[in-house]
């Protein structure tokens, strides 16, 4: 094992700050046991609901330029976890239950806003805001290009959601998977999650 590198089998960052969160709130949680192929993180159960959760982590910064300035595109750090989870979420999806995907922002402590705000969920999920011109006036807008979670693309999620570290513990932030094959049952949740529901209207001019 390498100078710094975790214990075989040793929890990160976000796996304890999520297990916390759990613990905090009574949430029926278990680690899934791991195996040769790629699985989710944990599953929570919720009533007769179950719903598979995979826990990504942001370690480095886009985007740095060689004068130190940052500069990015907004929902990139969101899209690159969204690619790297896709083969751990597909396992439980294909066998009929909802899944998440909760990111968590080492690289802007204490803050943990900076690529990780609301409008780089949605960006990232559903495409990068933009204005329709007719005739040179503003005639509607809708999320366009850089769509991660299309009607054949990424169905696998449930909803991707911000972990964030607080003073009293944690929370958790779910932005809902309009394309989902397996919808989260979002009316079971807890109220220790904030879920954001985003209009179908505004959503699907890829």
């Amino acid at each position: 094992m390498g100078h710094g590198a975790l214990p075989m089998n040793a929890k990160n960052k976000s796996e304890l700050l999520f297990e916390g969160f759990c613990r905090d709130h009574g949430l029926v949680m278990s680690p899934v046991d791991t195996g040769p192929d790629p699985t989710p993180d944990y599953y929570l159960r919720f009533g007769e609901a179950i719903v598979f959760a995979e826990i990504k982590q942001i370690e480095s910064e886009l985007g740095i330029d060689r004068d130190g300035v940052s500069s990015r595109i907004v929902g990139d750090h969101v899209r690159q976890r969204i690619l790297e989870a896709r083969k751990q979420v597909q396992v439980a999806s294909r066998a009929g239950y909802p899944t998440i995907l909760l990111i968590y922002n080492m690289v802007d402590e204490p803050f943990q806003s900076f690529g990780t705000e609301r409008h780089d969920f949605l960006a990232a999920m559903y495409g990068e805001p933009t204005i329709r011109l007719i005739e040179g006036k503003v005639a509607g807008s809708f999320h366009g290009k850089r769509s991660e979670l299309q009607s054949a693309k990424n169905t696998s999620f449930g909803a991707v959601g911000h972990l964030r570290r607080t003073n009293g513990g944690a929370e958790v932030t779910l932005y809902e998977n309009l394309y989902a094959r397996n919808r989260v049952p979002f009316d079971v949740l807890p109220k220790c999650f904030t879920v954001v529901r985003p209009e179908i209207e505004s959503v699907g001019d890829q």
